[in-house]
Formats: C-alpha cells, structure tokens, sequence
C-alpha cells in the first residue's frame, strides 16, 4: 500500500510539492483594455472664426473727411474722427495721406482691389500728396489686424470753404491673423 501512495504522490503531486524542475506552473495574465472614450459633445460654434473662415467686409459710402481727421477701420461707427489713426488726411501742402502704424499701398489704374491683394501687395509707400490721386484711386491700407480698401470719388475742391476727401471704404476686421 504504501508502494501505492508512493507511486500515486510521485506521479501526481510530488513534482509540485518539492518544486521539481518538471514541475509545471501556470500563469495566464488578462489584459484589459478600455473601450475608446466617445467624443465630447460641441459645445457650440467656436469663439473666433478659423483662418480659413471668410471675412466679411463693412462697406461704407460717400465719406466726407476733412483735414486733420482720420477714419478707423475698428471702430463703430465707420465714420471719421478728429486726430491720427488707420487712414488720415492731413493738410500738408495740398493735403497728404497716409497710416498711422499701418501701411498704405497705391494700387495700379485699372486694378482692382479685394482682401487678397491689399494683404499681399508690398508696394509701400509711407504718404501720398493728395495731388498724387486722381478719383477712381484705390488704396489698400492694412494695420496689425485689419486691412481697409478705400476708393477716392472726389478730391478736396481749393475755392470751398472746407477741404475735404470724398471716398468709399472697405474694411475687413480682423483680417490678419498672426
């Protein structure tokens, strides 16, 4: 009997007690992955529009600005204002333009301005005498984040009493994104 309990604990308990060499161990290790976590819901239309995203133009006609005003392009209303800004008129000889910190660009005659040339057309000029321009002149003016199209319809009359520019505005805002 003993020969028995012998053969039976060596054949099937023996190497796992005495930790035999043809002891078997098994491990079987799980891994458990997460399923991917759904989307978070939209909240909304973004705050600022892509870069991508058109911007619409403010179209405004008919300015009268005399000397020594300007018009700025991100100001409500459109309309001119005493002092220096985007587009000033100023009375130097027979009046100049210019930007203050802005550029200006004269365009060609014939040439016809919109957003994408006024913001890649680098012929700079730093001030234009008002005898320069002719109606029918259009200017692109462009600051850090807002770029104006202002067409010249009538150039200050010397016998009146005022002087002053006539002209169309386009103004795209916050149409340069750095």
């Amino acid at each position: 009997m003993t020969a028995v309990i012998g053969l039976l604990l060596g054949f099937f308990g023996l190497p796992t007690i005495v930790n035999s060499p043809t002891a078997r161990t098994v491990r079987e290790t799980v891994t458990a992955t997460p399923p991917p976590a759904s989307p978070a819901p939209a909240a909304g239309p973004p705050e600022t529009p892509s870069p991508t995203a058109p911007v619409e133009p403010i179209r405004k006609k008919d300015i009268h600005m005399t000397i020594r005003y300007y018009l700025s392009f991100s100001m409500d209303p459109v309309t001119p204002r005493e002092g220096e800004g985007d587009f000033n008129f100023f009375a130097l000889g027979d009046g100049e333009i210019n930007s203050t910190g802005g550029t200006v660009v004269r365009l060609d005659p014939g040439q016809q301005g919109s957003l994408d040339v006024c913001t890649t057309d680098t012929r700079y000029v730093r001030r234009l005498e008002v005898a320069e321009l002719t109606p029918g002149t259009q200017l692109c003016v462009v600051n850090k984040a807002n770029v104006g199209l202002i067409e010249i319809r009538a150039l200050p009359d010397p016998k009146a009493p005022s002087s002053y520019l006539t002209f169309d505005a386009t103004i795209w805002r916050q149409a340069i994104r750095s």
